[in-house]
């Protein structure tokens, strides 16, 4: 729902001045449990704050929100004074063209932040229900970059994953992240054939930066 909040008020709102901040977990008020990761992507698309009791946390969460502090001051140039782009087409079969870009209902959102001289950006991705187990989202298809120029692809905040046998097969515990080597690809790739971006459970979401 914050997401669907935001996605909407930056039809007529830039998104730098849209509040936006980690809230406690449970929500208060939606009693929904959602990871510090997605929640912290969410927030980073636009002020940025925390509106919860840091007393309350454990080291091990203390330890987490310093370093996604950090890592919004480095991306926050990009976030705040960058060009916002909804990114539509992306979602799983079935899905209408427009749903990832918050046009009608949809469980997947897309966007990013380009730089003003477009050697930079910040991808984000979410999914709030993920499909049928099997299926697979759409290539991401980026925007607003130089078709030319060579940009390598760096994945924040990887997916944590739990250590266990799901579906019959043994699954190492750990982070994962989405592509399994480096990336460093044209813009007119990434804007006319696209990513391929696997989602592992609901609430997963992806934070991307791009460097030309």
């Amino acid at each position: 729902s914050r997401t669907r909040i935001q996605m909407g008020a930056s039809l007529w709102q830039p998104t730098r001045c849209q509040g936006s901040h980690i809230s406690t977990c449970p929500n208060h008020q939606t009693h929904r449990t959602v990871m510090m990761k997605t929640r912290f992507i969410v927030a980073l698309c636009g002020t940025f704050g925390l509106e919860l009791d840091v007393t309350k946390l454990s080291k091990e969460c203390m330890s987490e929100l310093r370093e996604l502090v950090e890592l919004r001051k480095e991306l926050c140039p990009v976030t705040l004074h960058g060009r916002f782009l909804r990114l539509p087409g992306f979602g799983y079969p079935g899905a209408a063209y427009g749903n990832s870009a918050s046009i009608g209902e949809s469980n997947v959102y897309s966007w990013m932040f380009v730089a003003r001289d477009s050697k930079r950006a910040v991808v984000v991705l979410i999914v709030c229900h993920r499909d049928t187990v099997g299926k697979f989202p759409s290539r991401l298809k980026l925007r607003g970059l130089l078709p030319d120029a060579l940009y390598k692809l760096k994945e924040h905040v990887p997916t944590p994953q739990e250590e266990g046998v799901f579906n019959g097969m043994f699954q190492a515990g750990g982070t994962r992240f989405k592509h399994n080597r480096a990336l460093c690809l044209s813009g007119a790739v990434l804007m006319g054939v696209g990513l391929p971006i696997h989602f592992n459970f609901d609430g997963d979401s992806v934070l991307l930066e791009l460097t030309a």
